[in-house]
């Protein structure tokens, strides 16, 4: 029995590491005014955009969902696929975060 978990673990293990190794090719990338969410994190963390922009989130993580909550301003859940877009009229500092996993924060800064 004790055989059997360690197999199952390493399966996970290698998995993981696997996913990673792939991940790191491919990593996501956003332009101008997009931000994408994908190994549980915000792709970029911080972005900079002019007052008028509407910015828009794409949730590309395939084994769970998201959500941007901003002060005053949130998606609903989203999953792989799924998008979200605020525009953001007055210039300042603008935090969000995901709900579902307390780790994930991002900036928009306008100007």
């Amino acid at each position: 029995m004790k055989k059997i978990i360690l197999a199952v673990l390493v399966v996970i293990v290698v998995a993981i590491a696997a996913y990673a190794a792939v991940s790191a090719f491919s990593w996501p990338g956003a332009s101008g005014n997009e931000v994408t969410l994908q190994f549980l994190s915000f792709h970029p963390g911080t972005l900079t955009v002019s007052a008028g922009t509407t910015v828009t989130w794409t949730d590309k993580d395939p084994f769970t969902h998201h959500n941007v909550i901003g002060d005053g301003w949130a998606s609903p859940n989203l999953s792989m696929g799924d998008k979200y877009s605020y525009t953001f009229t007055t210039p300042g500092t603008y935090t969000y975060k995901c709900s579902h996993h307390t780790w994930m924060k991002g900036t928009i800064i306008v100007k």
